[in-house]
């Protein structure tokens, strides 16, 4: 056998071998880049009732955004792309979607003209008027990132970066209580002392009775279409629930104190029942007995602005025999309570 006959025979014998030796191990299998998927599988838990008599309803959304910074290394996201996946009705008691049109509708939502779930990097839940306007409203904060390979697992959130867009960002834990004391009948605490609530402490600081600001919440920015509300709910005195005012800002007076009289009151969230009373009330109101007090999260504008909307961040009943003049109740903390949703990407 000539020399070049001998390297021939040795380079085909080493490729054989090692032909052999890569068939023995086990290569992972590299994830390709080309995922799709052009529906989604919607699972909500703790999500409210809106049904064909609702005056809004919810909206499901993929929404590409891209995170860059400004000037003075600001973080803040802009939209890229999004699309809505159709707007419906929900019923939390009996588990099932419906159509606007009525109905039952499916679980399963998909994509507009086939589109690629994996093209977006969030999905979110937001609250929309009946009518199209083919516009997101700024309440997505039921929403999670979409990853390939990671389970989706929407939840209400107030602190994610992704919520930006609709709080100031914060990491304190949010609580809340309130004092029963009226400010504005005529000047003096003790003339009708009950018929006030307001969402802060009253404490002993050197012999003399101050105000503290105890209501801890994020800000909710100017664009957000949210606000949070105070509510009073008495069954047997009340034929209907009565607001405290609707607010963005914990630190400040609410909107509306369209109940209390001519004497100053705090710069807070809170509200003295005492002066122009709606039909069929008799003001001052006394704030003890049988009855709840709620925080909730509104849609703003708000369709239907005499009804508490089922999301509840505090709550706490009301005293049933008259308190201390310093008492002050604390709230529960229901934010572990609010709604999320479980989603699964699909192929049809």
């Amino acid at each position: 056998m000539s020399r070049k006959s001998r390297l021939v025979v040795a380079v085909v014998t080493v490729l054989i071998a090692l032909v052999i030796i890569s068939c023995g191990k086990d290569e992972p299998n590299p994830i390709s880049t080309n995922v799709y998927g052009n529906a989604v599988l919607l699972r909500p838990f703790n999500l409210p009732t809106l049904e064909d008599d609702s005056k809004i309803c919810y909206e499901l959304w993929l929404v590409d955004f891209e995170y860059t910074r400004d000037s003075d290394s600001n973080e803040f996201r802009i939209v890229k792309d999004e699309i809505s996946l159709g707007k419906f009705y929900w019923n939390n008691h009996r588990y099932e979607f419906y159509s606007l049109t009525g109905g039952p509708r499916d679980s399963v939502f998909a994509t507009p003209n086939s589109r690629n779930v994996y093209d977006f990097n969030t999905i979110m839940i937001t609250l929309e008027p009946l009518e199209e306007d083919n516009v997101r409203s700024n309440n997505g904060v039921i929403f999670d990132d979409i990853e390939f390979g990671q389970p989706i697992r929407g939840e209400f959130d107030f602190v994610n970066r992704q919520a930006r867009d609709v709080v100031y960002e914060t990491e304190f834990e949010m609580k809340a209580d309130f004092v029963l004391r009226t400010y504005s009948d005529d000047g003096l605490p003790e003339q009708n002392a009950l018929s006030g609530l307001w969402f802060h402490d009253v404490r002993n600081v050197s012999g003399v009775w101050r105000i503290v600001k105890t209501l801890v919440l994020p800000v909710l920015t100017e664009n957000a279409n949210i606000t949070y509300e105070g509510w009073i709910e008495m069954p047997g005195v009340l034929s209907k629930p009565l607001s405290t005012g609707k607010f963005k800002s914990p630190e400040y007076k609410d909107w509306n104190n369209q109940y209390v009289g001519p004497y100053s009151f705090p710069n807070l969230p809170g509200e003295d029942f005492v002066d122009h009373e709606p039909a069929g009330l008799d003001f001052p109101l006394t704030l003890v007995g049988s009855g709840m007090v709620y925080i909730s999260i509104e849609p703003y504008p708000d369709p239907d602005p005499d009804e508490r909307f089922p999301l509840t961040i505090f709550s706490s009943p009301l005293p049933v025999s008259t308190p201390l003049n310093s008492s002050h109740f604390p709230m529960e903390n229901r934010y572990g309570f609010l709604p999320g949703f479980n989603a699964t990407v699909m192929e049809l």
